[in-house]
């Protein structure tokens, strides 16, 4: 992932940067403008278009929200798309169905393992597991904007667009990365060996409040709107106010 940023020619750096990017082109190695990634990427989806600025849109957004944003906005290539195919794995796409669809489908999954964590009798390991289940299609199931397929001003790192639902996405990017080892109750996350006090493995006693509140919501689905999923106090995620990813 890169900058729209211009080379310079009138320089020898300049030269050189367009020299190396004779050799890449030469290799097949490609640059696309975010526009360019979503049309490569909508071949074969099943939704076209509307999944794949969906499936980019989130993937860049995330981007911005750990890196900040270049100037002149992103750029992407081959393997930028490869990991939003992976991360997005989870929706059947070979069956026909659509991001929008596969959402609904992690909505429901995430409000049937709440439903399910209000047995009173479950043990810790089934809570655990229960819990994991809410955070991680919870997080499969927000929708999120489009902003940064087209915006080209500068920013710093955005904390709030991957602090809420941070468990979730980490607990869905393992699950969609097949040769992610299957973690052991208790093992702490880090390789220093502190205690994962963040993780999916904090606070198994008990369903996290906010997380059933926030999938048993009815969530509306215009992005202009506020996604009641994640509670009072937070804006709708359509890329120009997302208070609502204060994650």
């Amino acid at each position: 992932m890169t900058t729209n940023d211009p080379i310079d020619h009138d320089t020898a750096q300049g030269d050189y940067k367009d020299d190396h990017q004779d050799t890449t082109a030469a290799a097949g190695y490609r640059l696309m403008t975010p526009a360019q990634g979503v049309d490569v990427l909508a071949a074969g989806l099943p939704g076209g278009r509307a999944d794949a600025e969906a499936m980019l849109g989130l993937y860049l957004q995330e981007s911005t929200g750990e890196h900040g944003r270049p100037d002149g906005g992103w750029q992407v290539d081959d393997e930028d798309l490869a990991e939003v195919r992976q991360r997005f794995s989870w929706v059947n796409s070979a069956d026909g169905e659509t991001v929008e669809q596969a959402q609904a489908r992690a909505e429901q999954r995430a409000v049937d393992a709440v439903l399910a964590a209000e047995d009173a009798t479950a043990d810790p390991e089934q809570l655990q597991r229960l819990r994991d289940e809410v955070e991680m299609w919870g997080y499969r199931s927000h929708h999120t904007g489009t902003r940064e397929l087209t915006e080209q001003q500068g920013c710093d790192p955005v904390p709030r667009y991957v602090t809420l639902g941070r468990q979730g996405r980490e607990l869905s990017h393992r699950d969609t990365t097949p040769t992610a080892p299957e973690r052991e109750p208790d093992e702490p996350d880090d390789d220093a060996g502190r205690p994962d006090t963040q993780g999916p493995g904090a606070d198994v006693a008990a369903l996290d409040d906010r997380v059933r509140a926030a999938v048993l919501s009815v969530a509306t689905e215009d992005d202009a709107s506020t996604d009641s999923r994640f509670g009072a106090g937070h804006d709708a995620i359509d890329g120009s106010d997302v208070a609502g990813w204060e994650r």
